[in-house]
């Protein structure tokens, strides 16, 4: 229990390393993102004005080779200056050159289509977007006269943030987010003990609660199988029968402790029955058979108080249902027959049929076997009790004449592996 616990704490402060690594690696990224604003945009901003200088000498003096010697002065500075794309509109925002570096001619169209609600205003415009792992930037810049400062016109263009930059924020990167997850990692192992060594008391007081519920599970098992049959070694029997079956048929860890519960627990109910009933040593009358039949009903309406024993409830409800659907109370019948219940109906008939009652001598080992034999698909799950004939024989050589403290002890070590906090 206490290597679960320690596995549990352990893998949640995983968890929360991997979150928290992930949170912060996302924030670093912006962050370095927010690097290239600070350094890359304005010297994209700077070569977008080298790139429209030209345009003034046309703005003065209009020609169509006026404005050929522009687009020329742009076509050749155009890679240099990493630019992919640029464009000059007049100050009515018409189109006046449109220049595009010839390997980027089949991803223009997709790089100008984003974030091109752009507004040519008076101030400069600079937004950043990625595509294909790279990233660019959309500039938009007004084209001012040298003269009175007024706009005679608009650059817009699209930058490629270069290699060795690119090169460099993701060394950045990379490097920041490696410290994040070593600083955050070492973190989580120096608080790891101090939860566990937090986490000890509590271990502690649930182990006593632990212990104090399955004390209490077995005094009552012990105090109804007494009155039944004047003996505990029914009910450590058929938990031990119970547990090891349930291994064999490989029934989930959570499972087992509703079905070593409900072992003990099954017959609660015969509490409310009376001794006249429960101790009658010949056939009961169909009135008296249909009191003893209550102690189903009597059992379930003790447990269901108490949420610790929710787990022993299909157990102590159905453990006289069979396979065919012919037993009580409700008539279930094949897989609607909880698998617990399924497992534990074979184990409690097993040993009823070789243990003495106040009514019958106990049966030679085979003969309860073939008993069993004689109910499969009828009575029993034809697949559990298959497994059940595996490992019975042994068993039973092992518990048919062991006293009640050899009993008491080998079921405590099995039922130690599912409840033990210590």
């Amino acid at each position: 229990m206490k290597y679960r616990i320690h596995k549990r704490i352990a893998g949640r402060l995983l968890l929360v390393w991997l979150g928290l690594s992930v949170i912060t690696a996302t924030a670093v990224f912006f962050v370095e993102l927010g690097h290239v604003n600070e350094h890359v945009m304005p010297a994209a901003l700077n070569r977008a004005g080298k790139l429209s200088e030209q345009y003034r000498a046309y703005y003065h003096e209009p020609s169509g080779k006026a404005l050929g010697i522009v687009g020329e002065s742009i076509r050749t500075q155009l890679s240099r200056l990493h630019f992919v794309l640029a464009e000059i509109y007049s100050r009515n925002k018409d189109l006046l050159i449109r220049e595009v570096i010839p390997e980027m001619r089949d991803r223009v169209g997709s790089l100008e289509a984003k974030e091109h609600d752009y507004m040519m205003t008076d101030k400069a415009v600079c937004r950043r977007f990625f595509d294909k792992g790279e990233i660019f930037l959309k500039i938009v810049v007004p084209i001012l006269d040298s003269d009175d400062k007024t706009i005679i016109g608009y650059f817009e263009g699209i930058c490629l943030v270069d290699p060795e930059t690119m090169s460099e924020i993701r060394s950045r990167m990379i490097t920041s987010v490696l410290m994040v997850f070593s600083v955050i990692f070492a973190l989580t192992l120096a608080i790891y003990p101090i939860i566990i060594n937090l986490n000890k008391d509590l271990l502690r007081l649930s182990g006593d609660l632990s212990d104090s519920n399955l004390g209490l599970l077995v005094v009552l098992g012990s105090a109804v199988a007494k009155r039944d049959s004047e003996t505990n070694t029914h009910n450590y029997r058929v938990a031990i029968y119970a547990i090891l079956l349930g291994e064999k048929v490989g029934l989930r860890y959570d499972q087992m402790h509703g079905l070593i519960k409900g072992a003990f627990l099954h017959d609660v109910g015969k509490i409310a029955i009376r001794d006249s009933v429960l101790h009658k040593p010949g056939s009961l009358t169909m009135e008296e058979f249909e009191e003893m039949k209550s102690h189903v009903r009597h059992g379930v309406e003790i447990l269901e108080k108490y949420t610790w024993l929710e787990d022993a409830l299909d157990i102590v409800g159905c453990h006289h249902e069979k396979y065919d659907g012919t037993g009580y109370p409700s008539g279930h019948f094949g897989e609607n027959i909880p698998l617990k219940t399924r497992i534990f109906s074979i184990v409690d008939v097993f040993d009823a049929l070789t243990s003495r009652r106040p009514y019958k001598d106990a049966f030679p080992f085979d003969d309860a076997i073939e008993h069993l034999k004689d109910g499969s698909g009828r009575h029993f799950d034809p697949k559990i009790l298959e497994k059940f004939l595996l490992i019975c024989g042994p068993l039973y050589n092992e518990l048919k004449a062991a006293d009640e403290a050899y009993l008491h002890s080998r079921m405590s070590s099995l039922v130690s592996n599912y409840f033990s906090t210590r």
